[in-house]
């Protein structure tokens, strides 16, 4: 009997252990916000491609649009984003193939915004994007590289930290059809557009979210300790 009763009591401290777990949290980016639209236009350069960011903000130097803080599964803020260029420093892919992709250098900065409206308020956040590869896909292209985090303000202060570095993911979608981006890596001239542009920015530190099926079984194994030892002491 003993052995049930801390069978039983070890599987509902292992409920509440795993019951509160970090949310998904992540500025998710969407394609299109008040008309902008955000894309991206590669340029062969002869051993890779250049990169160019269009958008409504500065033609061929910037993108924006929307965006979202997703709060876990189905709560979300909406927002606006916006992406610039770094004086000096073009995104530039070259050629050379890694297991992570093509390799791929240049900075930009990035800046999100919450609205006013928003259920957690008015927020915002800026920090530099360095890429690092290119992951070639006739479909979706995909841009991986990190952020660090220069400035916090707002209710976004709860889930992201000045100074923190993450890793972030964007990718746009190839219109052109069976025509990939290392397809323009020898010429000096051909262009490819893509559009639209999305992206995951995640959280430096999401907060603890109870899980309503951890909860429910949580509960359930409370309620048997609870029985069972009721049963022992009471008999």
């Amino acid at each position: 009997m003993h052995k049930r009763i801390w069978l039983l009591i070890s599987l509902a401290t292992l409920l509440l252990a795993t019951s509160f777990v970090h949310a998904q949290t992540n500025i998710v980016l969407g394609n299109y916000l008040n008309g902008f639209a955000n894309s991206v236009q590669f340029t062969g350069n002869g051993a890779g491609a250049n990169v160019a960011l269009l958008g409504a903000c500065t033609a061929g130097a910037c993108t924006q649009g929307g965006g979202v803080l997703q709060l876990g599964i189905d709560f979300s803020n909406s927002g606006t984003f916006e992406m610039d260029y770094i004086t000096a420093q073009p995104l530039v892919i070259t050629n050379t193939l890694t297991a992570n992709g093509y390799v791929m250098s240049g900075s930009v900065n990035f800046t999100f915004s919450l609205s006013p409206t928003a259920p957690l308020g008015a927020g915002s956040l800026s920090g530099t994007i360095t890429f690092n590869y290119f992951g070639d896909s006739p479909n979706t292209p995909s841009f991986r590289g990190s952020i660090t985090m220069s400035s916090v303000t707002g209710s976004l202060q709860s889930y992201f930290g000045i100074g923190t570095v993450n890793g972030v993911v964007f990718t746009v979608t190839n219109t052109t059809p069976n025509t990939s981006i290392n397809s323009i890596f020898g010429s000096t001239t051909a262009t490819l557009q893509t559009s639209p542009w999305s992206g995951n920015v995640p959280a430096s530190n999401p907060p603890p979210v109870p899980e309503p099926a951890s909860i429910a079984m949580l509960g359930s194994g409370l309620l048997l300790v609870g029985g069972t030892l009721k049963r022992r002491f009471f008999r």
